[in-house]
């Protein structure tokens, strides 16, 4: 199974610099070019959230003044400078839209919900990737572990999930794989104060989480994998981006995506 890698070896980039003088440090990626970045908010005003379809060749953002997902097509795989504005769809029984993320097969959309009552909502699509066909399924109030959440991360097998909720990162433990409706919360931890967007390598191991005020993006190692546990390794940065709000790390571990607070996407390798 691939494997999210993270700072150092021979084929990291160590130091680059993009346009307007932004310096990305400690990011193991390659090539070491930079792709031009890709204006999402020149589209979408104040895009929030942020996933690419597996295969590179869609991504999606979601909107929080309308609560609306908002897809993007890459005529060119992984490249955010070849991506086109498809259109959007009104996400029902949403309050406040915060974090997305797909069931890998398409057919079901995750979205966090920040409304007093918190909430993670549960969205199918009766085709896949196609979100003009969105139905609201379900969802499980969160309020009692913090009212913003945010970023989602699925184990592959659908049976946990993480969520970045009040500078916390929440476990949830699915007794049906997939389905929102059956998440119990089984831990917690606040030791490493993430923000926003929170990614987690396939094999449980690695996690990564977007440090707002420290301008970063920074990973960390579970003792035991999937399992959140007190007493966890420090916040090395692995990149370091001005205004870093939103990011998608591709599950082979060779690209990074990542979102300003000014909608600016930006990637790094993969291509």
């Amino acid at each position: 199974m691939p494997r999210i890698r993270h700072t150092g070896g021979h084929s990291s980039i160590l130091t680059a610099k993009a346009a307007g003088g932004a310096t990305y440090e400690g990011a193991a990626f390659q090539p070491l070019t930079l792709v031009p970045r890709f204006n999402v908010g020149g589209t979408v005003a104040s895009p929030r959230g942020l996933y690419f379809k597996p295969d590179g060749t869609r991504f999606y953002v979601l909107r929080s003044s309308d609560d609306t997902i908002h897809e993007f097509r890459l005529a060119k795989k992984w490249r955010v400078d070849s991506a086109v504005y498809v259109g959007s769809a009104v996400l029902p029984s949403m309050g406040t839209v915060r974090g997305l993320t797909f069931k890998p097969d398409g057919t079901a959309l995750y979205v966090t919900d920040d409304t007093a009552t918190a909430w993670i909502r549960q969205y199918s699509l009766s085709t896949p990737w196609d979100i003009s066909t969105v139905a609201h399924v379900g969802a499980i109030a969160v309020s009692a572990q913090g009212t913003t959440p945010s970023g989602l991360a699925f184990k592959p097998d659908g049976s946990k999930l993480i969520c970045v909720n009040n500078n916390n990162l929440r476990e949830y433990t699915l007794s049906t794989p997939w389905l929102i409706s059956s998440a119990s919360h089984t831990a917690s931890n606040s030791a490493l104060s993430p923000e926003y967007s929170v990614a987690i390598s396939p094999d449980g191991t690695k996690a990564f989480h977007t440090r707002v005020a420290a301008n970063s993006i920074a990973d960390f190692s579970f003792v035991t994998p999937w399992v959140m546990s007190a007493g966890l390794p420090a916040n090395p940065t692995v990149l370091l981006i001005s205004g870093v709000r939103e990011f998608h790390y591709r599950e082979d571990g060779k690209a990074l995506f990542a979102m300003d607070v000014n909608g600016y996407l930006n990637q790094f390798g993969g291509v």
